[in-house]
């Protein structure tokens, strides 16, 4: 197919936004992208007035007493309502996208298996509506599960992702046992709708990731349990070994 330059003028007035330029020559069609943007932006001139400060952080490193070994979305809040109050413009954290769900948990925020959802790592589960009806037996597990990865809180040397997501992933799995009500599961519905294709695509990809363990492509390991022996093995996908066991967490 033959190719060249042509040149033509873009009409003025264009509403800011994302347009699409279609070109037509000798039967042949093309089309381009066009993004209109303002000549500035309008937070500019109030940052020239007034500098503006904020903090910066990792997010999983802003631990508090009632975290889960690691930073998380309710420690986020204290953390912005703290700088709020203090006046404060930002806070910048770390991406939050989802890591691969199978151990060794990736240490390092920059290697996302996704763009579009969240790292379960970074869910307070106390903040869950569910946890108020949860099973009284249930709710003691959790508890008991929250009081193992406490002791990490205290640990400044390094974070215990493993354990930690072992941990949280044995609670929320508790948790989705509850029947969700009508508003909350009408919410659920919402989120499935709006996030598309794309959240099946990736639930598909995680169960698939947890189900097989990358040396038993035929998926011979499928089917190990997560709890075993008084312990939480979890996700089990075959190498139940590599998630640190939760020796110290009765189940039973």
């Amino acid at each position: 197919m033959p190719t060249g330059r042509a040149t033509f003028e873009v009409p003025a007035g264009l509403p800011l936004g994302w347009h699409s330029l279609t070109a037509e020559s000798d039967g042949v069609t093309a089309t381009a992208a066009l993004a209109v943007v303002p000549a500035s932006l309008q937070t500019a001139a109030g940052l020239e007035e007034r500098r503006g400060w904020g903090l910066a952080t990792q997010l999983y490193s802003v631990r508090s007493k009632r975290s889960w070994g690691i930073g998380d979305f309710a420690d986020l809040a204290d953390l912005a309502s703290l700088a709020g109050a203090r006046g404060a413009d930002y806070v910048l954290v770390n991406p939050l996208h989802a890591a691969d769900p199978v151990p060794p948990i990736q240490a390092s925020p920059y290697s996302p298996s996704t763009r579009r959802f969240f790292n379960p790592l970074y869910i307070r589960v106390e903040s869950i509506p569910e946890l108020a009806y949860v099973k009284p037996r249930k709710r003691a597990t959790v508890d008991r599960l929250l009081d193992h990865v406490h002791a990490l809180n205290k640990d400044a040397e390094r974070l215990d992702r493993d354990q930690i997501f072992a941990a949280k992933l044995a609670a929320l799995e508790l948790l989705h046992t509850v029947k969700l009500s009508p508003a909350r599961q009408r919410a659920f519905e919402e989120f499935c709708r709006e996030s598309g294709p794309g959240l099946d695509d990736f639930a598909l990809w995680c169960a698939i990731r947890e189900d097989r363990s990358p040396d038993d492509p035929s998926g011979r390991t499928r089917g190990h349990p997560r709890f075993a022996q008084g312990r939480v093995d979890a996700p089990g996908f075959g190498r139940p070994d590599r998630f640190p066991p939760l020796a110290s967490v009765d189940l039973r």
